[in-house]
């Protein structure tokens, strides 16, 4: 499936005169209900990986996962497979830090992209939180080991 997506994308980017847009698999679909059961599918950071390597294997651009699974992806796939993450949260007094998961650590993890949504919807104070946000990733950029982060990923087609 992810080997005839990337193909078709590609066949009607040449035939169009289109440049390939970066193709991502959803790696957080692991985690899931399985659609024929109500049993969880399993939560292990093995089972990320793997969708995460079918991707690579089939030569798509990069996957979506959650911020605890980026480390694992990162190493199994290396840097230049793109990781977009989401469910990341501000730190906020009441939360314990190793519960919290803030845009920063998703960076430092090895995350290229964050996509935030919930700590700006559920804020009193929408505009503030995302200053918070933005300070939070500027933090997370200035401690990351790889110190580069691409807003726009050159692909080639």
């Amino acid at each position: 499936m992810m080997s005839r997506t990337r193909a078709e994308v590609a066949r009607i980017c040449r035939t169009e005169g289109l440049r390939r847009p970066s193709i991502l698999a959803i790696a957080t679909l692991a985690e899931m209900k399985s659609p024929n059961s109500s049993a969880q599918v399993s939560r292990s950071p093995d089972r990320v990986t793997e969708i995460a390597r079918f991707a690579a294997d089939a030569s798509l651009d990069g996957v979506v996962t959650w911020p605890h699974e980026v480390p694992h992806v990162r190493n199994t796939c290396g840097r230049r497979f793109i990781i977009v993450t989401s469910g990341v949260q501000l730190r906020e007094a009441g939360i314990p830090a190793a519960n919290a998961i803030t845009a920063a650590d998703a960076i430092r993890a090895g995350a290229d992209y964050v996509v935030v949504g919930g700590p700006i919807w559920r804020a009193a104070e929408p505009i503030r939180a995302v200053r918070e946000i933005t300070d939070d990733i500027e933090r997370g950029l200035r401690n990351s080991p790889r110190r580069t982060f691409e807003i726009l990923n050159p692909r080639p087609v």
